[in-house]
């Protein structure tokens, strides 16, 4: 056994060990970055979806006060204590109501997404329960069999007639590797 050591390297080992532990750190360095700003991204996220989920709540109890609001309005026009005007604002309370809490489940909506995202969840099962997924195969077969007429499935087996046979496809194979593993005879 024989063991080749230079004698002298011009500090070339100890160069390559330093840029070695450099990049080391340098990497490491990377690493907390990102799980630092992923971090951030899902507190981030988090806050907004709860502030979302409050505004949800907000908003449902305000388009129930809003409802309550227009209902009197209206009985209370019936008995002419209020004006066409007063219900109209009513009716106009109502309707923004209805719009904020229509955007507070927009926003939650949104942050939902945006933390199944950080977190590396953002698929078609979790946004939508109980969705049929997409089937690429299936969507395949819907677009070849688009332009199918109803003579196409017998001519398909017509033309299968006169095909062999998975059956005999293995036959076949069978025995050209049974031929294959006799031993040969050389006639010289």
């Amino acid at each position: 056994m024989v063991i080749t050591q230079p004698l002298l390297t011009g500090g070339l080992t100890g160069s390559q060990v330093r840029a070695a532990v450099a990049q080391n750190t340098s990497d490491r360095i990377a690493i907390e970055t990102a799980r630092r700003q992923v971090v951030q991204a899902v507190s981030s996220d988090w806050s907004q979806l709860l502030s979302g989920r409050a505004g949800v709540v907000a908003g449902q109890a305000g388009v129930e006060a809003a409802t309550m609001t227009l209902k009197g309005s209206q009985a209370e026009y019936g008995f002419a204590l209020r004006t066409t005007l007063d219900v109209l604002i009513a009716d106009e309370n109502l309707r923004e109501a209805q719009i904020t809490l229509a955007e507070s489940r927009h926003d939650t909506y949104l942050a939902e997404a945006s933390v199944l995202d950080v977190s590396g969840r953002l698929e078609t099962r979790y946004l939508l329960p109980g969705e049929p997924l997409y089937d690429p195969a299936r969507s395949f077969y819907n677009v070849r069999s688009a332009d199918d007429t109803p003579l196409d499935p017998l001519v398909a087996e017509a033309d299968q007639l006169g095909a062999p046979t998975t059956q005999s496809h293995e036959s076949l194979s069978k025995a050209l590797t049974e031929m294959s593993t006799q031993p040969k005879l050389v006639i010289h």
